[in-house]
């Protein structure tokens, strides 16, 4: 009676063994699959084709074009842009939000466009600030990106047409003097 008693504990702390496993395997495919769902969520980058270029009676034409390069649309999509001087001391010249009624399937390319600006001789440098806020409905979440760019103005009535990334310094200054000058529209109240 013994022996029978000895092999049903085994066998009961085998199937628990076993039940348990089972479990284990359950929950790490289901972190493996939420993963990789969350790695095909839309995501988005600056095109190589956005512009800073002098339009008709001395004006600046800005075209910011981003491409969603995920692998799912993006739903929701919200968008703010500001354009303000390098040295963060006066009010931005340009201050927008550009909600979008669609959704961007992947490899969309929406163009951001600021209406023509108006320039003088000399321009000083100048920030662009591109704040975008959209959702995955696959995953119901919710993702927000900003990118930072530097423009080097208009030097003697010859408007540069290169924009680069603003540097980590560059950056945190340019957090500062959005939050100082409360710049950030409720949807992007995070920053």
């Amino acid at each position: 009676m013994a022996e029978i008693e000895i092999w049903a504990i085994v066998a009961a702390i085998a199937a628990a063994i076993s039940a348990l496993s089972a479990m284990v395997s359950i929950i790490i495919t289901y972190m493996i699959k939420k993963q990789e769902l969350r790695t095909g969520r839309p995501y988005f980058m600056v095109g190589e084709k956005s512009s800073f270029k002098k339009g008709s009676n001395n004006t600046l034409n800005i075209n910011l074009i981003i491409k969603n390069i995920g692998k799912r649309a993006a739903s929701n999509f919200d968008s703010q842009i500001i354009f303000c001087e390098k040295s963060l001391t006066a009010n931005p010249i340009f201050n927008a939000r550009a909600p979008l009624a669609n959704d961007l399937p992947p490899d969309s390319n929406p163009k951001m466009e600021i209406p023509p600006l108006t320039l003088a001789t000399n321009v000083p440098p100048h920030f662009v600030i591109l704040l975008i806020k959209y959702s995955d409905l696959t995953i119901d979440e919710t993702f927000t990106q900003i990118f930072y760019f530097r423009w080097d103005g208009v030097q003697n009535n010859n408007v540069q047409t290169v924009v680069v990334h603003a540097t980590e310094s560059e950056k945190q200054d340019i957090v500062n003097y959005l939050r100082g000058r409360n710049l950030i529209g409720e949807v992007f109240s995070w920053i």
